[in-house]
């Protein structure tokens, strides 16, 4: 059911912004959060069948992978080198992989909507797509420019409004699996999602 799969967006997406931390171990690494949002992006294209899901599944493994590589790098010492160049460009090219989910799942999820009867949630999470991109944009902005100046004030603004927008999407999420459980509904074996 589709109430299911929001839920499970819902906590991919908690377990991929909060870690729990054992010294330098990671009880919980991020990886795991994004592969829950991984795997019900995908479980929303077989349901569905709407290709905004298949990428948003693309893009959230990529960002799983992505947070594994990073984590094992993270573990060794690099002085010098392209690990570690690539562990600092790290956080804005994960940002705009960041963005690149949001506004797929909230665009397929309004389309999903829509074509279920519920119009009216349509241009409400259409808008949030948009909204999620630009203040996503904000963050990359307040990466990079800490990067060039090296200023902790704008590492640490990037880093609350980026933890303040992914609990505004888990919690759009937790949202959109009440809508689902409200509707009922449950697509048919070969019924589209257009």
């Amino acid at each position: 059911m589709m109430k299911d799969q929001y839920n499970k967006l819902f906590w991919g997406i908690i377990l991929a912004t909060f870690h729990i931390n054992l010294g330098m171990v990671r009880i919980l690494p991020e990886f795991i959060g994004w592969w829950m949002v991984s795997s019900a992006c995908c479980e929303l294209y077989d349901i569905s069948k709407n290709t905004k899901f298949m990428k948003a599944r693309k893009v959230t493994g990529a960002m799983a992978i992505w947070s594994l590589a990073a984590s094992l790098l993270s573990l060794a010492s690099f002085d010098s080198g392209m690990a570690s160049d690539l562990l600092q460009f790290s956080p804005v090219l994960f940002t705009m992989m960041e963005m690149l989910f949001a506004a797929n799942i909230l665009e397929a999820s309004a389309e999903t909507f829509h074509s279920n009867g519920r119009t009216e949630l349509y241009p409400f999470y259409v808008r949030r797509a948009g909204a999620s991109s630009i203040l996503l944009a904000a963050v990359g902005a307040l990466l990079c420019i800490a990067l060039v100046l090296s200023d902790t004030f704008f590492i640490t603004a990037a880093a609350i409004l980026g933890i303040g927008i992914r609990i505004w999407l888990s919690l759009m999420m937790k949202s959109m699996s009440q809508d689902w459980e409200q509707i009922g509904y449950v697509f048919e074996p070969g019924e589209e999602s257009k």
